[in-house]
């Protein structure tokens, strides 16, 4: 009994290893189903194909308030690391009725994009977005990033070798460290709770949010579920404490988990983000200049 035991932690131990090793198949989690469609909530949307490269192209979507909302600006959504856009724009989508255009589309080997998804390809996919939405929407443009979403856009932004539109950066539920994230669920199963320091070391912390957040000029806002069973709330302040620049703010969801904020429809925080546009909405008409 106690050598199919031993083998079976093996086992479990090995299978741990391996899936740290393959940083790939742990961080990304694509598929191509469409989950559902902007015209079934009735939403105007348009269809982009964005080129990166020769070989990689990028689906996105362009949904526009109705006819009798004035455009106030824009919004590019970068959507968390399972599934792709179809089912995640709906955490986006309702800023639509309040004038804001949003620009939500999918990675590399996300939805209908081509290519397969790799850490690097992921930021200069974040990068060629934001050179695309700055040169094509309406200002003030605004960049909303979800758990891996924001990940991807720091760096992104923090390497973009011109200076972009982008008004301000808001993430929810993201994490500061790749390296940390895997301890974190190393931690959670008591096969691997031994060695989650050791297995951590597998996996590459490159790109990580934190080594790049101190380069950003741009105001911040972080948005964190003090129950968040995916990405801990700690690592969400990690990243806040980090970023040195003083327009930063911190908005912390009571019992909230992963990507929570904006799931109900009268959430405190759709308003709270809806006035948080608003003045910059007020600040680029005032003074076009900034």
């Amino acid at each position: 009994m106690q050598q199919v035991v031993s083998i079976r932690a093996s086992f479990f131990v090995l299978l741990a290893s391996l899936s740290l090793c393959a940083c790939n198949s742990f961080f990304y989690y694509p598929d191509h189903r469409v989950y559902s469609t902007p015209d079934r909530l009735h939403i105007p949307y348009q269809r982009e194909t964005i080129d990166v490269n020769s070989k990689i192209h990028l689906q996105s979507w362009v949904l526009s308030p109705p006819p009798s909302v004035p455009v106030k600006g824009t919004i590019l959504h970068f959507h968390g690391n399972a599934q792709n856009r179809t089912a995640h724009y709906l955490y986006a989508a309702w800023l639509v009725d309040h004038g804001y255009r949003v620009v939500a589309f999918d990675y590399r080997g996300y939805g209908g994009s081509s290519g397969s998804p790799s850490r690097a390809g992921l930021v200069e996919d974040a990068q060629r977005m934001i050179q695309h939405t700055c040169a094509t929407q309406q200002a003030p443009v605004f960049l909303f990033a979800q758990s891996l979403g924001g990940a991807v856009a720091v760096p992104a932004l923090a390497t973009l070798r011109e200076k972009s539109c982008i008004q301000a950066l808001i993430v929810e539920s993201t994490f500061s460290s790749y390296r940390k994230v895997a301890r974190s669920k190393l931690q959670g199963f008591f096969l691997t709770w031994p060695l989650q320091i050791p297995l951590s070391y597998l996996v590459s912390d490159t790109y990580s949010p934190v080594d790049f957040v101190r380069q950003l000029t741009i105001p911040l806002v972080v948005i964190h579920g003090t129950e968040d069973p995916v990405i801990p709330f700690a690592m969400g302040k990690e990243l806040y404490d980090a970023y040195p620049n003083p327009k930063k703010e911190l908005w912390v969801v009571p019992g909230g988990g992963h990507t929570a904020a904006f799931v109900a429809g009268d959430s405190p925080f759709g308003k709270r983000l809806v006035d948080y546009l608003h003045r910059w909405d007020f600040v680029v008409k005032v003074f076009p200049a900034l």
